[in-house]
């Protein structure tokens, strides 16, 4: 990710023509090695597109027209796959003219252009966005807007983040934040904390912390940002599991169809304990704790991984395609049939979750080679 991130900052240089000698070696060297390839072309694809074109032409196009540029570039220097990469950006000009070209022919004729594999697939599906319910003492009920991004708790009510308001004060003890499939929202707690629910999750809070104990329970999946407080510990109760911290940041998917929870932690230290009270763990930044007959099993992990979700990306490394189905199950609300998918092949991608269902597909199969189709929003493989 952050190997990803220098990259672009050398592209921006290198469109203004200010890239040093030695920052110019380290982009072509980099843009010279095949496995960088899919890559390359995607940070192309965000560096060199102008928001004039961008809103102009579909993303489907821009990606189409992007790989036809490669093509003919290639067939220009005839060379091996493996070296066009390497002389790439000196033809950065010729790539943006045959998009824009490209582009205005497409508008020019009018020719409605769809992802190929999207009527294969059946009818598209758009991915989840901002959606929860906050269910208040007394079971009053309140959808909460889409075009809000997350609640805070103080003392004179519940608001959206930008202010507004959603409740005024009232004579209330505990409410409890849900997020549907295909729904995502993040709230801030009384004393600051900060917790994003992932989709078909939900989060029980005291409209006030009192006590010794900074209490919560969690269904789900969670990324937590705690305030610290060492007078008053963080506990987050969920399945089988207590996690107690001073203030740190955390992620813990415990949805009941996972085999197993699993809690990643990202800074800080974190005391976990099982259900039963019987067993007691302490991490530390990078490691993740998966419990499993409720014993913690403890490892060094990428970190990012596991939180990507909140970022807006699922990433996945060598998961199973099951994991990555029961993500697409609950982020694009469709009910997958497991008949026959292979439990020998593992994924490794990084996905942006903005993106239609037809577009991840696309990726999984070109990954997987395992072909799907959608029967309404029922997800098979093809026959």
């Amino acid at each position: 990710m952050e190997r990803e991130k220098h990259i672009r900052q050398l592209l921006e240089k290198y469109i203004h023509d200010s890239l040093s000698p030695e920052e110019h070696r380290e982009l072509l060297e980099y843009f010279g090695k095949q496995e960088h390839e899919q890559v390359s072309k995607q940070l192309l694809y965000e560096s060199f597109i102008s928001d004039k074109i961008k809103q102009s032409a579909s993303d489907f196009q821009m990606r189409e027209v992007m790989d036809k540029a490669y093509e003919r570039i290639e067939h220009r220097m005839g060379k091996p796959r493996h070296s066009l990469l390497r002389r790439i950006l000196p033809y950065a000009a010729a790539v943006m003219a045959i998009i824009a070209v490209s582009i205005y022919i497409y508008e020019r004729n009018h020719i409605p252009v769809q992802p190929k594999l999207a009527s294969a697939y059946g009818d598209e599906i758009l991915p989840g966005t901002n959606r929860a319910t906050l269910i208040l003492d007394g079971g009053k009920s309140l959808t909460l807007s889409e075009t809000k991004a997350g609640i805070k708790i103080s003392g004179d009510g519940i608001f959206y983040n930008d202010g507004t308001t959603v409740t005024e004060k009232q004579s209330l003890n505990y409410a409890t934040l849900i997020t549907p499939r295909k729904g995502q929202y993040q709230i801030t707690l009384p004393d600051g904390t900060r917790v994003w629910l992932n989709a078909e999750s939900s989060l029980r809070y005291p409209i006030v912390f009192k006590g010794a104990e900074r209490m919560v329970e969690l269904k789900g999946e969670g990324y937590f940002e705690v305030a610290h407080d060492t007078s008053h510990p963080f506990i987050v109760q969920s399945n089988n599991q207590r996690v107690k911290v001073l203030g740190t940041t955390f992620n813990i998917n415990t949805y009941p169809n996972e085999p197993h929870s699993v809690t990643t932690l990202i800074s800080g230290r974190i005391e976990l304990e099982n259900g039963s009270k019987e067993t007691r763990k302490i991490l530390a930044a990078g490691e993740q704790a998966v419990l499993r007959n409720n014993t913690f099993l403890t490892s060094r992990v990428d970190t990012e991984a596991f939180a990507a979700w909140k970022h807006g990306k699922f990433r996945f490394k060598g998961a199973s395609i099951d994991e990555v189905l029961r993500q697409l199950e609950r982020w694009y609300d469709i009910d997958v049939d497991y008949t026959g998918i292979p439990d020998n092949i593992k994924i490794s991608a990084s996905i942006k979750r903005d993106k239609k269902l037809s577009s991840v597909l696309s990726a999984l199969e070109e990954i997987s080679g395992v072909k799907f189709k959608i029967e309404g929003r029922r997800l098979l493989l093809m026959d």
